[in-house]
């Protein structure tokens, strides 16, 4: 396990140093590309607010199970 801690360490280590001192690439983004990261954006948006939507009822009864709870334990009946 110490040696895994040490490998991704320097794995985010590396990582860090290539997004905080980029190399100059010269690369062309076509007016495509913009809408293609809306589309991304919005899709993963969408697909949040989707399972959001489906397991609301389950994230509903958890809290309101969590609540209910507390509430029952200083009921003396």
């Amino acid at each position: 396990m110490n040696v895994f801690k040490k490998i991704a360490t320097i794995y985010i280590l590396i990582h860090a140093f290539l997004l905080f001192f980029p190399i100059n690439l010269f690369a062309y983004l076509d007016p495509g590309t913009g809408s293609y990261l809306i589309q991304i954006f919005l899709a993963s948006l969408f697909g949040a607010i989707f399972i959001l939507k489906s397991f609301w009822h389950s994230v509903k009864e958890f809290f309101a199970n969590l609540f209910m709870k507390k509430d029952t334990q200083n009921d003396p009946s």
